[in-house]
């Protein structure tokens, strides 16, 4: 969750593979660890839409024991067409996780789910724990917080660092991008030593979007206010998204612990559908936004 996988996308999270029956020693998959004590990354973003439309911003990431922030400038394209500035910052800590808007000075607040995971994982046997990995293992998940990202396809060198590259999606031919219009595909350079992703590009039927890695620095101190938030920021906790997630997390968690899948089901409040259909929107329960 320290990451996404579109636009401003990234993540995070050291996973070491074993297969050991019985193994005490497994890492516990929820908990982040890095090559170095501190790190500052700083990216450029594109997003590229049909008849040559070009928005761009960058993204600063801070990463210094157990706390990440990330701060994003960016154009984006509202849902009439136009183009406005925001910015964001992402601020995670263990037990909680921040989303703010820098322009209206608003936030939300939600529970990180790996703090509920990463007590449920510790609670296991130790043969669960090695199912638990051989599963992950099985399905080529190099970390919870990479799923999605398909298959090693190389390795390459990005700023001094190795990077394994992984694809998934389709391979793209401009001859046939007319009848694969819901198609896409997408590469992603992964800091092998580290897990976080260096380069992020994604293509589909007439837009792409990147984010590139241009300059890391290791080792640096970092102010501590970079990890707090803002005074003159409003935050508000979000109880049904906090919900949510950790539901999806704890899905995702029965599935290695199991091998079985568990559908995520959650009702609405009576006011939030009422309000739905009072503002005649289009649909008839509001959507989750991804973490």
């Amino acid at each position: 969750m320290r990451f996404y996988i579109f636009v401003f996308c990234m993540i995070a999270i050291v996973l070491v593979q074993n297969t050991n029956a019985g193994n005490t020693n497994l890492p516990n998959p929820y908990s982040t660890s890095y090559p170095f004590k501190s790190a500052v990354i700083n990216y450029t973003l594109k997003n590229e839409y049909g008849h040559g439309k070009v928005l761009t911003g960058t993204q600063v990431v801070y990463i210094e024991d157990y706390k990440l922030v990330k701060k994003t400038k960016m154009a984006v394209t509202d849902q009439e067409g136009k183009t406005k500035n925001i910015e964001k910052l992402n601020i995670f800590y263990p037990d909680y996780i921040y989303d703010i808007d820098l322009i209206k000075k608003t936030g939300t607040k939600i529970d990180n789910p790996e703090k509920f995971m990463k007590h449920a994982y510790d609670k296991l046997s130790p043969a669960e724990k090695t199912a638990f990995h051989e599963r992950m293992d099985k399905r080529g998940i190099v970390s919870l917080d990479l799923l999605g990202i398909g298959k090693k396809v190389g390795t390459d060198n990005m700023l001094g660092r190795i990077c394994d590259i992984y694809e998934s999606g389709e391979e793209l031919k401009k001859e046939e991008l007319i009848s694969s219009k819901d198609s896409y595909n997408m590469k992603s350079w992964i800091w092998k030593e580290a897990d976080i992703p260096l380069k992020i590009v994604i293509t589909g039927l007439g837009w792409s979007n990147e984010l590139i890695a241009t300059k890391i620095v290791e080792n640096v101190k970092i102010p501590d206010n970079y990890f707090k938030i803002p005074l003159d920021v409003e935050i508000t906790y979000d109880e049904e998204q906090s919900e949510w997630a950790k539901r999806e997390a704890m899905s995702s968690f029965e599935l290695y612990k199991t091998g079985k899948s568990k559908v995520v089901k959650m009702k609405l409040k009576r006011k939030e559908l009422k309000s739905d259909i009072d503002s005649n929107t289009s649909t008839s329960s509001k959507q989750d936004k991804e973490n």
